[in-house]
């Protein structure tokens, strides 16, 4: 995969630098691959179907605002790097009545700044490198499914849709991200945010929705613009059980910027 080949290239040119080498992060919670979880609960409808580390602390949606409480929102590196994912959220969807229809649930707000203000979904990216070279960060996704080990169903049509994101930074340079972007399950490099060369240094953000959208339903926080869709044929199967499914963000840079640290003959 990229990132790995990425980090070998990295570690090689630190080794004729004479560099200390580390050690590999655990899978799934290095800098540059990072795991979250979805989650729903499927429940029976008792009204019959009616109505619907050493890393940094995440610096917010807004760019250097006030400091993030990862947990249970999200997940951070056990480790940094130069260039890395400092943030990824979690997607929660809570309890859903089973129907006999095709739904649309926003995602429960699960972040907060030290001083406890709800913070829409968003994920960060920091490149410290200093050589200039752009990012792309994706996501991967498993299959969406119960854990019922050989009777375990899976949610064949399940995807989350994203509306109104936007990109933030502290740097002149420029990160870009599509407005509208769909996750499904499974599926492989979904791009989210992606910056050119000379561009994305500093802190990044790509913001699923904002606070000022988030709204309260049911004496709950959610963010209307993250959704899990689920279409009338999964309800008809799904078990009043959990289902989940595990997100892995991936980050790569453009080119491989450990052959900008080769002394010069």
């Amino acid at each position: 995969m990229k990132k790995i080949q990425f980090l070998a290239v990295a570690t090689l040119v630190s080794t004729i630098l004479g560099g200390v080498a580390v050690s590999a992060a655990e899978p799934g919670k290095g800098p540059q691959d990072l795991d979250t979880t979805t989650h729903v609960k499927f429940v029976q409808d008792d009204n019959g179907g009616e109505g619907g580390g050493t890393v940094e602390p995440p610096k917010g949606p807004e760019g250097g605002g006030e400091v993030i409480v990862p947990s249970p929102g999200g997940n951070q590196p056990s480790e940094k790097a130069p260039l890395m994912i400092n943030f990824a959220p979690n997607f929660e969807f809570g309890e859903v009545k089973i129907q006999s229809k095709t739904i649309a649930v926003p995602a429960e707000n699960q972040i907060t700044d030290v001083d406890g203000k709800d913070v829409a979904h968003f994920a960060e990216v920091l490149d410290n490198r200093g050589t200039h070279e752009g990012w792309n960060l994706t996501v991967t996704t498993t299959d969406f499914k119960s854990a019922e080990g050989e009777d375990a169903t899976t949610l064949d049509d399940a995807s989350i849709s994203l509306t109104n994101v936007t990109a933030k930074g502290e740097s002149e340079g420029k990160a870009n991200v599509e407005s509208n972007q769909t996750i499904n399950f499974p599926q492989t490099d979904v791009t989210v945010m992606t910056a050119e060369a000379k561009a994305g240094e500093g802190s990044w953000a790509a913001n699923f929705g904002s606070a000022a959208t988030l709204i309260e339903k049911e004496d709950k926080i959610v963010n209307p613009d993250v959704k899990l869709n689920i279409s009338a044929k999964d309800m008809a199967k799904v078990s009043a059980v959990d289902y989940t499914a595990t997100l892995t963000w991936n980050l790569t840079g453009n080119s491989v910027y450990a052959v900008a640290a080769t002394p010069a003959v």
